[in-house]
Order: structure tokens, then C-alpha cells, then sequence
């Protein structure tokens, strides 16, 4: 009874997959005769400018220095800084 099933099961998947294929050909050759194909898509416009900062620049911090030495904390557990 499993065979059988099994069977019908992959006969039905190979067609399935046969049918999906045979509808997916649309060449030109497929057309009847006299029809035009189908018009190609218009192209897609641009989006518009989007708020914030600019894609692809970055920010780098030329203004920006270090005004005094860093002293160590006093309450700092871990080992001794060089």
C-alpha cells in the first residue's frame, strides 16, 4: 500500500513540477500568430532625497582635540597602568 502511495505521490510531484515549467516559457515563439509581445517595463524613477546626513560621509573629528592629559583613577581595581 506504502509503494503505491509513494507512487502516485512522485507521479503527481514530477508532473506538477512539468506543468510549472511548461507555464513559466514565454518566448515569442509561444505567441499566436499576429499578437505583439508584451511592452517592457518602464524604468524605475530615483527616490527622493531622504532627510539626515548623507549616505557615505563620515564623521571625523578633525575639530575635535584633547584638551588635558587623562589621569587614572585612584579607585580603579585592576592592575597599575604602566
Amino acid at each position: 500500500m506504502t509503494f503505491v502511495r509513494t507512487s502516485i505521490l512522485s507521479l503527481a510531484l514530477v508532473t506538477g513540477v512539468a506543468f510549472a515549467a511548461h507555464a513559466q516559457s514565454g518566448s515569442v515563439a509561444a505567441l499566436p500568430p499576429g499578437a505583439a509581445p508584451a511592452p517592457a517595463p518602464a524604468a524605475v524613477a530615483p527616490s527622493a532625497r531622504l532627510p539626515g546626513p548623507n549616505p557615505g560621509s563620515a564623521w571625523s573629528a578633525q575639530g575635535e582635540k584633547q584638551t588635558q592629559a587623562v589621569t587614572p583613577s585612584p579607585a580603579y581595581p585592576g592592575p597599575r597602568p604602566h
